[in-house]
């Protein structure tokens, strides 16, 4: 029965190595060059004086960029200042 276990133990090992490699042969995922000149979803981020918010710059649903802040622990951003065309 042990060396049973053992047999079993040691496939997987094996298959789990060769899981390994093949993982690290597989070609890396490309990236469309259009993705290199998209409106970023968010940039400029800064920490405010009293570090409790972080302002930052956000694109909108229809990319135009807007100045946000929410709170530095996490939650909803609220839109302070966009531009109309």
């Amino acid at each position: 029965m042990r060396l049973m276990a053992r047999g079993l133990g040691g496939l997987l090992l094996v298959g789990l190595a060769a899981g390994a490699v093949a993982a690290e042969l597989a070609p890396p995922a490309t990236i469309p060059a259009i993705d290199f000149f998209r409106t970023p979803r968010m940039a400029g981020a800064a920490l405010s004086p009293d570090g409790k918010q972080v302002a930052m710059l956000v694109a909108d649903k229809d990319d135009k960029v807007v100045l946000a802040v929410m709170p530095a622990t996490g939650g909803q951003a609220k839109v302070i200042a966009s531009f109309q065309d």
